[in-house]
């Protein structure tokens, strides 16, 4: 329990976003915080940002719990949470979900799905594109859509790289964990 038990879910939410900020690993604090989100009832208030935050706290400190990231993703797939997330939580929660393996395929699959939305794309950068087509690729899964907008985009001149993972966190946060990490598992 302690501090983080008292906190709302969104409270707690916000905690573990700031220890992935700042690259504190703490498998306490991390359980604490699961506890408090898995509270009966409490996911479903979950907002697109509240989710995108947690999943990326989560797969930035590797916190391994399936039972946390599978109704995370189940609360995530809601039409009125996929529906709502904007192009950079796409980006931030398709990554995510790429590193935490068999529990977030249904979920990279209805963010596919999610992108071949008329328009949809259009609202994404080179960033976002580049980062949900590697989380899309690593489990196999392919958006023509998605292709051909970022086969698009990297053709322009001055083809901006894209960060992700930490880099991402680190540029939001101005810092995060281990030198050199990049946060993406499996690399």
């Amino acid at each position: 329990g302690g501090f983080i038990a008292a906190m709302s879910a969104r409270e707690a939410v916000a905690v573990a976003w700031a220890a992935a900020v700042l690259g504190v690993r703490d498998n306490a604090l991390m359980a604490a915080v699961a506890d408090r989100t898995m509270q009966s009832g409490e996911l479903t208030t979950f907002e697109a940002q509240d989710t995108t935050q947690l999943a990326q706290a989560l797969a930035v400190l590797e916190v391994q719990n399936d039972a946390l990231v599978g109704a995370l993703a189940h609360r995530i797939m809601e039409p009125e949470v996929l529906l709502k997330l904007q192009a950079p939580q796409v980006a931030v929660t398709a990554w995510a979900f790429s590193t935490f393996g068999a529990p977030g395929k249904a979920l990279l699959q209805d963010i596919a799905w999610l992108t071949m939305q008329d328009g949809f794309l259009d609202t994404f950068n080179s960033q976002d594109l580049a980062v949900t087509a590697y989380a899309l690729a690593k489990f196999g899964i392919r958006s023509e859509a998605l292709v051909a907008r970022t086969a698009l985009q990297t053709m322009q001149i001055n083809f901006p790289v894209p960060k992700v993972g930490a880099d991402k966190v680190r540029e939001e946060g101005e810092t995060a964990g281990e030198e050199g990490r990049d946060g993406i598992a499996g690399e």
